[in-house]
């Protein structure tokens, strides 16, 4: 380690900057106190310049995740989005103590599915105080109750619910039905609760429609995805995890979506390939499964990631629907 100088020195500010084969322990320690966080202040307390920082950031042992806060540049390179988004916030609200992380941001701090675009923009929101504005990489959205939030991982958070409240009023019903269902499956609140919360957030008209489709039974983000599709084309919601048997009382299958009185089952894949000796055994079970499912007079219907996105092609999929209808 070497020998640390004084912050603030002419020696400090206009030395040429030294190169670094890692971080240094107190480095890392630093980072680890401030969970993956440091700031350019505590740098400096070690003796690093700015130019120092600037070739730390260049040789990619620190990343800069906000203005004068730094991460452990390998354990960024390991990071999903997801991740990465949350170690950003931390940075975020490292020097912005009075607020606390709301919409798509506070589902990911609760575990809770987001879409992929929106993991561009950090939400936070003032904790009782109105002081709204956006810049490149952050959104202070108008105040948050104090009552409306928990300390989560160190951090100030919305509570669940009102972050899938504010998520589908901002971003609209898919976003806010993915977290919402998600939400009810971990019990994480109730949907007295979310009725609540949808009541409490500006714009509660766009978020209300989630209220009375979200549903524990749905197991995955594009299962939440269906249901607001099938709502979209006018058809009646299936019942959700349901289990068939034969005549004899022999199990056959457990599907996603049974609608019952036309005999129509749908199952979502999220998996569109089926590659490698397991892959086959795979699309062979299920063809044995779909045939037995056929035999018992079942029509059977997938729906892909894809399908979802073309609502004009799950109705043409869902057509029997509507000659029972």
């Amino acid at each position: 380690m070497r020998e640390p100088q004084a912050a603030g020195s002419a020696a400090l500010r206009d030395r040429r900057p030294a190169r670094y084969a890692a971080l240094d322990e107190t480095v890392l320690r630093m980072l680890a106190a401030g969970d993956g966080v440091v700031s350019y202040h505590a740098l400096r307390g070690l003796g690093y310049s700015l130019n120092d920082v600037s070739s730390l950031v260049r040789q990619g042992l620190l990343v800069r995740l906000w203005h004068g806060r730094y991460g452990d540049g390998a354990t960024s390179k390991t990071l999903d989005a997801g991740p990465r988004h949350l170690l950003t916030a931390r940075a975020v609200l490292a020097g912005m103590p009075r607020h606390a992380l709301s919409h798509q941001t506070a589902l990911l701090a609760w575990s809770l599915p987001v879409l992929r675009r929106d993991l561009d923009i950090v939400h936070v929101s003032g904790i009782d105080f109105d002081r709204s504005r956006r810049a490149t990489g952050l959104w202070v959205h108008p105040a948050i109750d104090s009552a409306a939030t928990t300390k989560r991982s160190g951090l100030h958070v919305a509570s669940p619910s009102v972050a899938v409240a504010q998520t589908a009023a901002l971003v609209g019903p898919r976003a806010g039905l993915m977290a919402a269902d998600a939400g009810l499956r971990s019990r994480l609140f109730t949907r007295d609760a979310l009725a609540a919360a949808v009541a409490s957030v500006p714009r509660p008209r766009q978020a209300a429609r989630i209220v009375d489709l979200a549903s524990a039974a749905s197991e995955s983000a594009g299962e939440s995805w269906c249901r607001l599709v099938f709502a979209d084309l006018g058809l009646a919601q299936p019942r959700q995890q349901v289990e068939i048997f034969d005549e004899e009382g022999r199990f056959v299958a457990r599907v996603d979506f049974l609608f019952e009185q036309a005999r129509v089952v749908v199952e979502f894949d999220g998996a569109v390939k089926y590659s490698g000796p397991e892959g086959r055994e795979h699309l062979i079970a299920e063809k044995r499964r779909e045939d037995a499912l056929r035999r018992l007079g079942y029509r059977v219907v997938r729906l892909l990631w894809s399908d979802l996105s073309n609502p004009e092609r799950v109705a043409r999929l869902l057509s029997p629907l509507r000659a029972t209808a």
